[in-house]
């Protein structure tokens, strides 16, 4: 059921459960609808090491989920705890993210004085072409 839109007009538009259930049911729609469109995934490559003032690749393979047809890399989450003295969040940034060849694909670099151990978390959003 497609939402109809409700012209509020002050004191003459009645602020009633119907009226108010209405935007429920927009809201409930358009929710549904984006659930089955877009689908948001993870992807976490752990123990990357990465030397001081250097660049590195972290990779994985995916497969589009049945009815799916293409992929956006979202952005890069890194991990830097636990890892040495002089290397943080400040340090160790991805630049560059893709997608290739049935890989999500996040190039980091680390500034850092020390060899960073992390992991990288590429977060990735599936999207139908079309709805049946």
């Amino acid at each position: 059921m497609a939402y109809t839109r409700t012209n509020w007009v002050s004191g003459e538009t009645p602020l009633s459960a119907g009226n108010m259930n209405n935007i429920e049911d927009g809201i409930e729609e358009l929710n549904s609808n984006v659930l089955d469109t877009f689908r948001v995934q993870t992807f976490s490559i752990t123990n990357i090491s990465i030397l001081s003032n250097s660049t590195a690749t972290a990779s994985a393979n995916y497969e589009l989920p049945e009815g799916f047809t293409s992929l956006t890399v979202l952005g890069v989450r890194l991990n830097t705890e636990g890892t040495s003295s002089g290397v943080n969040a400040h340090t160790c940034y991805a630049f560059n993210f893709y997608e290739s060849e049935g890989k999500v694909i996040a190039r980091i670099r680390n500034t850092g004085t020390a060899t960073a151990k992390i992991s990288a978390h590429i977060i990735v959003l599936f999207k139908r072409t079309s709805l049946d």
